[in-house]
């Protein structure tokens, strides 16, 4: 529907001054997916997961790690802002894959009042990643990151999010219950110490955007080379999810895919040949592409 010549003159005359703004911000939740020092002995590839974080500069939580981001210019989109702060403090340009969630906790910035968007973004494989603290972040750094959720009844779910790097561990859980209209909410069950604002509960909201995106989508061939053995890409989904998969089960999952290489290495056993991304993949019957900017 296009805007009347009306619609343009009221829109221009408009006074915005009779409803409260609030302040507005966008966080980046970016992982980065690397070998472990495991896959010099082993034949078999081994990941690990991490996640950027950065030490906050300036109050509130002076000295605490939080996730790279900040407020919103005038003249620009969410996701601008994201990409732009994430530079800005870290001095990386990751590749950005969609929305994780908008928060709007009354009480989630102790300044005043402010709503923010979390993207979910990923440094490529064979990109380093490297970070250098800059603006109003004293220091960047990744941290590896796990998370496991455990059914404590079927309203009531706890997902336990575990940070690391160094000697230094960050860990808190998040619970989702479900009420007695079955609309289910977060909250923080522990708080995770040394984490700003409520960037534990991004964190983990990001960790399950991020395991929703594997199986439909090319995400996780962000992470291997263009042409790769299956337990290569293996290796990147036991990363993600946490839990060690079963080789021909994890096939079958990833079938649609992937397709095997024309040109495959002399002589190679079958575990041995190579795949390629499946280009013409699209999304199975009953599945929503509506959703795959924000799932």
């Amino acid at each position: 529907m296009k805007l009347t010549d009306e619609d343009l003159q009221f829109a221009a005359a408009y006074d915005d001054s009779m409803y409260w703004h609030p302040s507005v911000t966008a966080d980046s939740v970016v992982f980065r997916c690397l070998d472990t020092p495991d896959n010099k002995t082993k034949k078999y590839p081994m990941r690990k997961l991490e996640v950027l974080l950065i030490k906050r500069g300036n109050y509130p939580y002076k000295g605490g790690w939080a996730l790279p981001g900040g407020f919103l210019n005038k003249d620009e989109s969410l996701a601008e802002c994201a990409a732009r702060e994430c530079e800005e403090e870290t001095g990386l340009k990751p590749i950005y894959c969609g929305e994780v969630s908008t928060y709007s906790s009354i009480n989630r910035d102790p300044r005043t009042r402010i709503i923010t968007q979390a993207f979910l973004a990923l440094v490529p494989y064979g990109e380093s990643g490297e970070v250098k603290g800059a603006d109003d972040a004293a220091e960047a750094a990744w941290f590896e990151v796990s998370m496991k959720t455990e059914n404590l009844n079927p309203r009531h779910y706890r997902a336990q999010v575990i940070l690391k790097n160094g000697d230094l561990e960050i860990k808190g859980s998040v619970d989702l219950k479900a009420d007695d209209n079955g609309r289910w909410h977060r909250e923080v069950a522990e708080d995770a110490e040394y984490l700003a604002f409520d960037h534990l509960e991004m964190i983990g909201c990001a960790v399950e955007t991020l395991r929703t995106k594997l199986y439909r989508t090319a995400i996780a061939f962000q992470w291997v080379e263009d042409t790769f053995r299956i337990a290569d890409l293996q290796g990147v989904f036991e990363a993600v999810t946490g839990n060690e998969l079963l080789r021909t089960t994890f096939f079958e999952h990833v079938k649609p895919l992937i397709k095997r290489c024309d040109n495959q290495p002399e002589g190679c056993s079958v575990l041995d040949q190579m795949y390629e991304f499946n280009e013409n993949y699209c999304l199975q019957d009953g599945l929503s592409a509506l959703d795959l900017w924000q799932s």
